[in-house]
C-alpha cells in the first residue's frame, strides 16, 4: 500500500511541475500492476495538462494576432504550399521585325579591310544594349568600276531577317560622305539584295560581265 501512495505523490508532484513529466511516465509504467484507477488518471495528468497548456497558449497567440506556434506554422506552410501553383517560367519572345527607330549605328574604329583604312567608315550595329552585327564602307579600286566606295555587312545569325540589315544600310550610307556607293555580293544571296533594294540600292547593269552582284545607291538630292 505504501507503494502505492509514492506513486500517487510522484503523479501529484509530476502535474505540478512540468520538467519532471517525461521521467515520471517512464518511472510509473513499471509499476501499474495493481495500481488503484485514481492513481492511473493521475499518472495520465501530466499528458493531458501538457497538451491543453500547448492548446490554450495556441488560442491565445491567435486571439492576440501573435506568431503561431512551430507546430502550427508548419501545418499552416504545408497546407499553403500545396495550393499555390507552381509559376510557369515563360520563355523571352523576340521580336520578329524591328522599326528604323530601333536600330542604331555606333560608330567606332575598324581594321584596315573594315572601314579603318583612308576614306573608310566603321559602324556597329545596335538593337537596345546588343550588337547585332557590323557595316563598313572602304574606299577601293577595283575592276570593272574603279576607285570607288563599297559597302559591307555582317549580322549575327539571330539578328538576320529581322529588317536589321535593310536599316543599316541605309544608316550607313546616308551617314558616309559618299554620292555613290556599290554593294558587291554573290548572285544568289537573295537576302541580302534585298535588304539592299529597301534601302534605296539597284541592281547595277553597266558590267554584264561582273560576276557578281553589284548594287548601286545613289544619294537623293
Amino acid at each position: 500500500m505504501k507503494k502505492v501512495y509514492k506513486i500517487f505523490f510522484v503523479a501529484i508532484g509530476a502535474y505540478a511541475s512540468e520538467g519532471f513529466i517525461l521521467d515520471f511516465q517512464a518511472y510509473a509504467r513499471e509499476d501499474l500492476v495493481g495500481v488503484p484507477v485514481v492513481v492511473k488518471k493521475a499518472l495520465k495528468a501530466p499528458r493531458r495538462f501538457a497538451e491543453e497548456k500547448e492548446e490554450k497558449e495556441e488560442e491565445e497567440e491567435e486571439e492576440e494576432g501573435a506568431r503561431p506556434s512551430k507546430k502550427k506554422l508548419k501545418e499552416t506552410t504545408e497546407h499553403s504550399a500545396s495550393e499555390i501553383p507552381l509559376k510557369k517560367t515563360s520563355s523571352k519572345v523576340k521580336k520578329a521585325f524591328y522599326e528604323e527607330e530601333e536600330v542604331a549605328l555606333e560608330k567606332g574604329k575598324g581594321s584596315k579591310k573594315t572601314g579603318g583604312g583612308a576614306g573608310g567608315f566603321f559602324w556597329r550595329i545596335k538593337v537596345g544594349t546588343s550588337t547585332a552585327g557590323k557595316i563598313y564602307i572602304n574606299q577601293v579600286d577595283e575592276a570593272p568600276i574603279g576607285p570607288h566606295a563599297s559597302i559591307q555587312i555582317f549580322l549575327n545569325k539571330g539578328s538576320q531577317g529581322k529588317h536589321i540589315g535593310r536599316i543599316a544600310y541605309e544608316k550607313a550610307c546616308k551617314g558616309s560622305s559618299y554620292p555613290v556607293i556599290y554593294a558587291h555580293m554573290r548572285k544568289n544571296n537573295t537576302a541580302s539584295q534585298k535588304a539592299a533594294e529597301h534601302a534605296g540600292f539597284k541592281i547595277c547593269t553597266d558590267y554584264p560581265s561582273y560576276k557578281q552582284r553589284l548594287m548601286k545607291w545613289t544619294r537623293k538630292p
